[in-house]
């Protein structure tokens, strides 16, 4: 790489082979996160043609100095890897900086492949969900581009990585601590039922993982879960993790006795008969 400095010269800085080669095989499928890197700063171009001259991508990276021109046209046809980047600032921001762009290219990827193979067949199969658990068991870093999977726009997609989400966590049950919050964050906003019961399911599975807070939060999500969900499995989860809870909080004892009665009257079959159970353990 030349990296221009203040008297107007340039110096060559070098990456690790390893870094620069799982650059280079990740970089030319992922031109969707270059909007990532668009800031309030000028930026600087980033231009990478592959051996033997198949493609060509063009990143954006934050700097803080005038850009320089790039002569894309020129360029193409060339049979080596060639890589134009114009850093502003130390060589240390700018490693970290390449290897936020890695990361950001591998979740991306990741989520881009984890979408296609919990897409397709009948939305109430598991379709290739299992194939995903084994792959994120074996790589836990790829639980971040699952997680990101919530944001398809394929209701199928999502309620399978819900699924997903639960056979991961029965089988590495600490890795859930650290997306207690993400998920009572984002769950919410989803409005979709397989996750809202997915939540109440892990809250019930996981309660002895949850802090003060966590567990304070599962109780208010669930007791708006209870008010606003018309989804059968949704209010049988729900009610199943709010028994727990209620045994050791007198307040939310009452409330959910009150909710009930109420349940039980209006619902159909399967969530009276779960009501008046649960109505009954916590009358006795």
């Amino acid at each position: 790489m030349r990296a221009p400095i203040a008297d107007g010269s340039s110096r060559t800085s070098t990456i690790p082979n390893a870094a620069f080669g799982a650059f280079i095989a990740s970089i030319i499928p992922a031109r969707s996160v270059i909007s990532s890197f668009n800031g309030p700063t000028t930026s600087a171009v980033l231009v990478v043609r592959e051996y033997p001259a198949i493609s060509m991508a063009a990143l954006i990276l934050p700097r803080a100095s005038p850009s320089r021109a790039s002569k894309k046209s020129s360029c193409l046809g060339v049979r080596v890897f060639v890589i134009t980047v114009y850093f502003s600032v130390t060589l240390h921001y700018d490693q970290n900086v390449f290897l936020k762009l890695l990361r950001l290219i591998r979740v991306s990827n990741m989520k881009e492949k984890f979408e296609i193979m919990l897409s397709g067949g009948h939305p109430n199969s598991l379709g290739r969900t299992l194939e995903v658990v084994d792959i994120i068991l074996n790589d836990e870093g790829s639980l971040e581009c699952l997680f990101e999977c919530y944001s398809s726009d394929n209701p199928t997609v999502r309620l399978r990585v819900s699924n997903a989400f639960k056979r991961i966590f029965r089988q590495k049950p600490n890795w859930f601590v650290g997306y207690v919050d993400k998920f009572q964050s984002l769950i919410p906003t989803l409005n979709q039922a397989s996750a809202e019961w997915t939540l109440a399911q892990l809250h019930l599975e996981f309660i002895n993982l949850l802090n003060k807070e966590q567990k304070a939060k599962a109780i208010n999500i669930s007791k708006e879960q209870l008010r606003n969900s018309k989804d059968w499995i949704v209010i049988i989860q729900t009610i199943n993790f709010l028994e727990k809870v209620a045994k050791e909080d007198e307040a939310l004892r009452h409330w959910l006795l009150t909710k009930l009665n109420l349940i039980s009257k209006d619902s159909g079959k399967a969530v009276s008969k779960r009501a008046a159970e649960i109505h009954k353990s916590l009358t006795m």
